[in-house]
């Protein structure tokens, strides 16, 4: 094959190939419309808006070695012993890899009755951590000494103010990076919010006040004042097995423990209410006995932990649920937040159709956003 001066491409012999003899306005007009259908087709190099990719999450085991003491404002008795309180964390992957950068957390404690499954719900549209995790927070779910897989003492060798204490004592060890994961090296956090529901609630009060050394609180349904007859005639009861000597907490384990809600239905009118039946069915089986040293002191504490709320100054959000079975609604609520005064940073929301287990109801999705958005206001995130 020969080519000619001007690189017209020539045929076997010698005339000038097709597209040539067509002339060059041909060439032209045939280009132009097989870029017209490029563009048409979206096929140019030009590249593709990026899609915002979801944040891969982490979900580790971690376990802090703590003690069964009482060093907090609320006076109530503890043995002493070594004990360990297992839980999980959840998060970003980009956070708790980078083990130098800005890490804020939250530690969340759970409610007379439950455990760390409460944050952590086998359903993933009630999984309250791992959809936080989505919005980019990173959760710390702990079960509470007496409950799930942490060391179970007998039910009367331990109390709120303990509790309290080993939060406290968490907030130190994560601070640090000093508790053990199942998983990788434990990272530091620069930034702790205290979380908790209803009793766990009150014992990061009383480690606020009692301690410090946090950023912020979030209470979910618990108030020091303004509980329903139900919430009273439940505690007699509860406060009645324990004045007898409790009961195991479970198969072969310690005694000096008793149900809040002694039967499954009382359990759950106690703490649902506008909640997928699914839900209900699927946690009143989890549901735990309580140590007896936690019910009364917490009986005992609620007028001394009330009066010491002024105490905190770091920025509170309160939730409550309006169909509350356990809290008169909103009066409870409004009474919480006067009780913080002066401090100028704590905001109330309630949530209508919403009972006292707040992250397992209807309105769960409005609670996430909620606190989400609260994390993220304050530089918590």
């Amino acid at each position: 094959m020969r080519y000619a001066e001007n690189s017209s491409v020539l045929e076997p012999n010698g005339r000038p190939h097709l597209m040539s003899r067509l002339g060059r306005s041909y060439q032209y007009a045939v280009a132009g419309v097989l870029l017209s259908l490029l563009l048409l087709a979206g096929l140019t190099t030009a590249p593709a808006p990026a899609r915002a990719q979801e944040p891969r999450i982490v979900d580790v085991g971690v376990t802090f070695q703590v003690k069964n003491v009482n060093r907090s404002k609320l006076p109530c008795g503890a043995d002493g012993s070594d004990v360990t309180l297992v839980g999980r964390m959840v998060g970003p992957a980009s956070v708790l890899a980078n083990q130098d950068g800005h890490a804020p957390v939250t530690l969340y404690s759970h409610e007379f009755s439950f455990g760390k499954w409460f944050w952590h719900f086998p359903d993933p549209t009630y999984d309250y951590a791992t959809l936080m995790a989505g919005q980019g927070h990173v959760s710390i779910l702990v079960d509470r000494i007496g409950y799930g897989d942490s060391t179970h003492p007998n039910g009367f060798q331990t109390c709120m103010g303990a509790a309290a204490d080993q939060i406290n004592q968490i907030v130190t060890q994560v601070r640090a990076g000093t508790y053990q994961t199942d998983s990788g090296a434990p990272r530091s956090f620069d930034k702790v919010v205290l979380a908790g529901h209803s009793g766990g609630a009150m014992a990061s009060e009383i480690a606020a006040y009692s301690f410090g050394g946090v950023d912020g609180l979030v209470v979910f349904a618990h108030a020091n004042q303004g509980p329903t007859l139900r919430g009273v005639n439940e505690g007699l009861v509860q406060g009645g097995i324990c004045l007898l000597g409790g009961q195991p907490a479970g198969p072969g384990l310690p005694g000096g423990y008793a149900y809040y809600g002694q039967t499954a239905d009382d359990w759950q009118r106690n703490f649902f209410a506008g909640a997928d039946p699914r839900v209900v069915a699927a946690a009143t089986p989890m549901r735990h006995r309580d140590p007896c040293g936690n019910a009364f002191s917490f009986a005992a504490g609620l007028l001394p932990n009330g009066a010491n709320l002024r105490q905190i100054t770091v920025p509170v959000l309160l939730l409550y649920g309006l169909s509350d079975a356990l809290y008169d609604q909103p009066a409870a609520g409004e009474a919480e937040k006067r009780l913080f005064a002066p401090n100028p940073d704590v905001t109330l929301k309630f949530f209508p159709n919403s009972g006292h287990a707040l992250a397992l109801q209807h309105t769960a999705p409005d609670v996430r956003a909620t606190v989400s958005g609260w994390l993220t206001a304050h530089g918590l995130r």
